[in-house]
């Protein structure tokens, strides 16, 4: 089923690595026993359910990152302070750049 697997690829490769055979194989045997109408309401049905559970399964992931990455952090709070001013001085710098060069460009154009 090379739709079925085309609809896997929506899933994160650890996922598809680990399950990826075992749904194929359970998909195939679903279409193998469904008549010809119940394959279009089955096709269907992948479908939806596919791309509903990709995203929940790609926010579960998201999510172990983020608190991987709050733990990680709160672990070492001298660099967490760094890195947060750091951040902080260089999207002021930048925010500061660009509203001077705007209203130079301003002040050129009007003239």
């Amino acid at each position: 089923m090379s739709i079925y697997r085309t609809l896997l690829r929506l899933y994160p490769k650890s996922f598809r690595a680990e399950y990826g055979g075992e749904m194929v194989k359970d998909f195939e045997r679903q279409w193998r026993d469904a008549s010809a109408g119940g394959r279009s309401t089955m096709l269907a049905r992948a479908v939806v359910d596919t791309a509903a559970n990709a995203i929940s399964v790609h926010l579960d992931i998201l999510n172990q990152d983020v608190r991987y990455a709050l733990r990680s952090l709160a672990r070492t709070p001298g660099f967490t302070a760094t890195a947060i001013v750091v951040a902080g001085l260089a999207i002021g710098a930048t925010t500061a750049t660009f509203s001077t060069a705007a209203r130079a460009r301003r002040e050129i154009s009007c003239c």
